[in-house]
């Protein structure tokens, strides 16, 4: 009753573009309320139990309202589920489902607006046939009246003629547009093939890029460790007594050039995980102590603002396997983050937890083989629109907030990440004044870990 014949042509010319291994058909009631199968489509389980998903998340109801594609990624991680909206003049039709196995189902931009076109040649199809079947069906009721509508019956017949004709136009067209599209689908394969080489060049100028930061570091930090060095020198008076104006001077010449150091090696460190030369060196330590050792570090900066470090640690593992240094470089840069962006006389938590996982609301479980970091602030907190760049690199969302150059929390993710975790951030988003206290927000860094030994009570 739905015009199968256009359904299988339709069917035929998708599979043209994008080449499937299952499809399924479902319709719209009269009343716009509910989805019924094709009685002859026949999807298998795989098919089936996408499609049952896609309908109960209200994916194909939205699919066809915005008249747009939509897929679904495999859960095997074989190919996806494509959803194709029939949306024709009189409003919406049904939906028809592919199954796009393998590399076929990263359909490119132009394969997505070829069957966005056949659909909609499809559907004005269909809406005809529907035409046609209705004008049919009324012709063969009509054959049960009384003699004196026999006279109708030839207008009838000549109006289903004329509609039978109006599908098969429709469906020639649809072909000839399929013709057209296959010219365009060549055309769009060369200019796809142009911006391939054309990504390949641009992928040559960042590793060019990348080489000439790491170079550029490289012969910075020679000069600069001079600096440092004879500058430490003239302050233990090694070379002779300076007076106290000398000397505060020096000092600040030490100060700028570590700070510049510092600079230095956080890009050093981006441009050599951005080259894949970073590696994960396990070893078994004593948790506590690396993030004892990275407090130390930011105590000076925290000292100066008067805020206070809190360490919270009663069920933390005597010790456990990872990368200690990149462990403990994400304890600091958490907690410089925190101290830059929380006000004088504030207060800052760092602490660690284990649990079975790296998702956001794993509960808490002694002896799980994943270390959770966190570090809280009472500063400001970061807004809702903010949040999803708080990770990207050279992003300081308050330039005032102390020195830095914006990378310590995009060093922190892929430092995660080398270890096979995650990063995120938990905050409210409010915003009060600035310098005063908020609610904060809370960085959290999950690493898989290995032999997580007997926790501490």
């Amino acid at each position: 009753r739905e015009g199968p014949e256009v359904v299988e042509v339709l069917l035929e010319l998708v599979g043209r573009l994008v080449p499937f291994d299952d499809s399924a058909v479902l319709w719209l009631d009269s009343e716009h309320r509910a989805l019924e199968p094709d009685p002859s489509s026949k999807p298998g389980p795989r098919l089936d139990n996408a499609l049952r998903k896609a309908v109960d998340e209200g994916n194909v109801a939205w699919a066809i309202s915005r008249e747009r594609v939509i897929s679904d990624p495999a859960t095997d991680g074989d190919g996806a589920f494509f959803f194709l909206p029939l949306v024709g003049p009189g409003g919406g039709l049904g939906i028809v489902a592919i199954d796009v196995r393998g590399d076929a189902a990263e359909l490119h931009k132009y394969q997505l607006g070829a069957i966005a076109l056949l659909m909609s040649h499809g559907a004005i199809a269909i809406e005809n046939a529907r035409l046609y079947q209705s004008v049919q069906k009324q012709f063969r009721e009509s054959l049960v009246l009384s003699d004196d509508l026999e006279r109708s019956k030839a207008d009838l017949s000549r109006w289903g003629e004329y509609l039978e004709r109006q599908v098969e136009s429709r469906t020639a067209a649809l072909r000839d547009a399929h013709g057209k599209l296959q010219d365009q689908h060549e055309e769009l394969i060369e200019v796809h093939r142009e911006q391939d080489r054309a990504n390949e060049r641009l992928l040559e100028l960042d590793r060019l890029k990348s080489e000439f930061l790491q170079t550029v570091s490289h012969e910075l930090k020679t000069p600069l460790n001079a600096i440092i060095g004879y500058s430490e020198v003239l302050l233990d008076g090694i070379g002779g007594g300076l007076s106290r104006e000398q000397a505060g001077h020096t000092s600040k010449i030490v100060q700028s050039a570590r700070h510049l150091l510092a600079l230095i090696v956080e890009l050093l460190d981006l441009t050599r995980m951005e080259a894949g030369r970073v590696r994960v060196n396990r070893s078994r330590f004593d948790i506590t102590k690396a993030i004892s050792a990275a407090m130390a570090v930011v105590a000076p900066a925290a000292h100066e603002r008067a805020i206070d470090i809190n360490f919270i640690h009663d069920e933390l593992p005597d010790e456990i396997e990872a990368d200690e240094a990149k462990i403990r470089q994400i304890a600091i840069n958490l907690l410089q983050n925190a101290v830059n962006y929380t006000p004088e006389g504030g207060d800052v938590r760092v602490g660690a937890e284990c649990t079975d996982s790296t998702a956001a609301d794993a509960p808490v479980l002694p002896g799980g083989n994943v270390l959770r970091l966190f570090v809280s602030d009472n500063g400001r907190g970061i807004e809702p629109e903010a949040q999803a760049r708080i990770f990207d690199r050279f992003t300081r969302l308050d330039p005032t907030a102390g020195a830095g150059t914006g990378l310590g929390l995009s060093i922190t993710r892929r430092l995660a990440e080398l270890h096979g975790g995650r990063a995120w951030l938990v905050s409210p988003g409010d915003r009060p004044p600035a310098g005063e206290k908020g609610t904060g927000s809370t960085f959290y860094a999950a690493i898989p870990v290995r032999d997580v030994s007997t926790s501490r009570a």
